[in-house]
């Protein structure tokens, strides 16, 4: 996705989507990985116990006194044949999205092949159908002409499908659809309206009007922690006067773990102007147990690899940083190349080593194997991204990144496993 600033995002760490602006000043130094400055920070940033259990609990009271949510089998989301390829690809980016605040044991799936509109409820699917205000059920829903969501739920309060429409003619940029289609994903979900008085920063608010509420992103930070506190400490139909009880512990304070990339060649690694042909910052923030992975570069490129200058293979190399789920510091080096011609490749990191719980990472070389030492992928590009194919008997984990420079000169990504969430960026040597 897009920042604010006009450059590429993946994931929504602490210097990706949140709101809250990390202070240089908190970065402690660590010791350079192959010309990569790094670093790690304990920032006081997150929601807070009183504001999340407040956020929860006035949700389930407004919801006839009771949580809404899924079960413990995530649905699969679909888009209704008709859909635009470029509709198809925000749903997705979307669905990522949300997917890298849930549990990483409660995702989202997606299937990118359109389906017929249901005739009736969409059993343990939610279902997202591009199309004009006017062709949607009739006296179903409000004046609201942007998007709207309906979904079935058990008296449980188990939610058991959903579906979702967006009027793409009444929101005519991706950030606007975007915008609507996660709001509408939230309420399928389970999340309902909240007091834009007394939560100003949520996405959550009834209009997507209210630029309060992202300033330039997807999601605050406010809608990332709810989805983790409902999905992975509530249960369906947990009453509003239990909220508290069922939340626990809930830290506002998250480490983090964050890389800079030198310049392509050479120089002071500070020296904006250089930085700038093709900028890479990356790295992984913990909080309440959940490891979010980012990375963030510019500018994009000026054609998709197929209609690149490039020919044959290319290859990329470069570093991986980022945090197991104990929040112990992961590091090692990465790899890939790509056939041009087929847009498949593969990925690779080596000699990856993990250091104590919060702590510095250290030195290339200091550290413990993590692992095995190695994770393998096999990758396909599309447009100017890449992605893990599935079934090709690569490890485990999801793959997403993008290529970044006008020529390509870089790649960035982030690699979520349930023993790691770490991030990569990979320097051109073509």
């Amino acid at each position: 996705m897009q920042s604010p600033t006009g450059g590429i995002v993946i994931g929504p760490g602490v210097i990706a989507t949140e709101l809250n602006e990390l202070n240089v000043g908190e970065i402690i130094d660590a010791p350079q990985h192959d010309g990569f400055l790094t670093g790690a920070a304990s920032i006081d940033n997150g929601v807070g116990r009183f504001q999340m259990f407040s956020y929860v609990s006035d949700d389930a009271a407004d919801q006839d006194g009771h949580l809404l949510r899924w079960g413990n089998s995530p649905p699969t989301v679909y888009v209704v044949a008709g859909a635009t390829s470029e509709q198809i690809a925000e749903t997705q980016a979307v669905v990522s999205l949300i997917n890298s605040a849930l549990p990483q044991d409660w995702q989202l799936r997606f299937n990118s092949q359109p389906v017929s509109a249901p005739s009736s409820r969409p059993d343990e699917r939610i279902v997202v159908q591009y199309s004009p205000e006017e062709t949607w059920p009739a006296n179903e829903h409000s004046d609201v002409v942007l998007g709207w969501a309906q979904w079935w739920a058990y008296d449980t309060g188990e939610i058991v499908a959903a579906r979702i429409w967006v009027d793409p003619a009444r929101n005519r940029t991706q950030q606007r659809r975007m915008e609507v289609l996660a709001h509408e994903m939230l309420h399928a979900l389970g999340r309902g309206h909240v007091d834009a008085r007394q939560f100003p920063y949520t996405i959550m608010h009834t209009t997507v009007n209210d630029e309060r509420h992202v300033n330039g992103y997807i999601l605050h930070q406010l809608d990332n922690e709810a989805l983790l506190a409902v999905y992975s400490r509530m249960q369906p139909g947990t009453p509003a006067h239990l909220v508290s009880s069922d939340l626990g512990p809930w830290e506002s304070e998250s480490f983090n773990v964050l890389a800079l990339a030198p310049p392509l060649h050479g120089g002071d690694v500070f020296d904006v102007d250089a930085q700038l042909e093709a900028l890479v910052m990356f790295g992984a923030s913990e909080r309440n147990g959940a490891v979010r992975p980012w990375a963030m570069g510019y500018p994009f490129p000026d054609a998709t690899l197929a209609n690149s200058r490039l020919r044959g293979n290319a290859t990329w190399t470069g570093r991986l940083l980022g945090l197991t789920t104990r929040s112990e510091p992961l590091a090692g080096a990465a790899g890939m190349m790509i056939d041009i011609e087929t847009l498949r490749g593969g990925l690779s990191f080596t000699g990856l080593e993990k250091w104590g719980v919060n702590q510095l990472p250290g030195a290339v070389g200091t550290g413990t194997r993590w692992g095995d030492g190695d994770l393998d992928y096999q990758i396909q590009v599309r447009s100017n991204g890449f992605h893990k194919i599935p079934g090709s008997g690569s490890d485990t984990g999801r793959v997403e990144g993008v290529f970044v420079g006008r020529e390509h000169q870089r790649m960035m990504g982030i690699v979520d496993r349930l023993d790691s969430t770490s991030t990569a960026r990979i320097k051109s040597i073509r």
